[in-house]
């Protein structure tokens, strides 16, 4: 059995198929999605929503993940058929000697993908790109 818990201010969103998205709110931004949750009977449609979320605790095993979510004081104990998370690592990432994109070129990206963003946008390039061709 493998476990990890997460402490820190989460909020939760409801998703298709039983699914929830836990979604940390402060530095470290953390996401847990859960696929095929099944709420205790006891449990009211909202009660993932009422409060912030303060520690998740989710011990993965071969039948799925249970997790634990400690809400105002109290916990919450669910069973998940999946449980997905992102947790961003940006040290990795620090010692790499990755490539970086100078100003002038930053700024030519960011301007191409704000005009492939608005309606029309991607045919107006189109049309530019054929016109450098010709």
């Amino acid at each position: 059995m493998n476990r990890k818990t997460w402490s820190g201010n989460f909020r939760a969103q409801p998703r298709a198929a039983r699914g929830w998205l836990l979604s940390a709110t402060g530095a470290m931004p953390v996401e847990v999605h859960l696929t095929g949750v099944d709420l205790p009977a006891d449990a009211g449609p909202g009660v993932l929503t009422a409060a912030p979320i303060d520690r998740i605790d989710i011990d993965w095993s071969v039948d799925g993940a249970s997790v634990a979510l400690s809400q105002a004081g109290t916990v919450l104990r669910l069973k998940a058929r999946a449980a997905f998370v992102l947790e961003p690592r940006p040290e990795l990432y620090r010692a790499l000697p990755l490539e970086t994109f100078a100003p002038k070129s930053r700024n030519f990206w960011k301007r191409i993908f704000l005009l492939v963003r608005i309606p029309g946008g991607r045919l107006l390039l189109q049309y530019i790109a054929r016109r450098a061709r010709a």
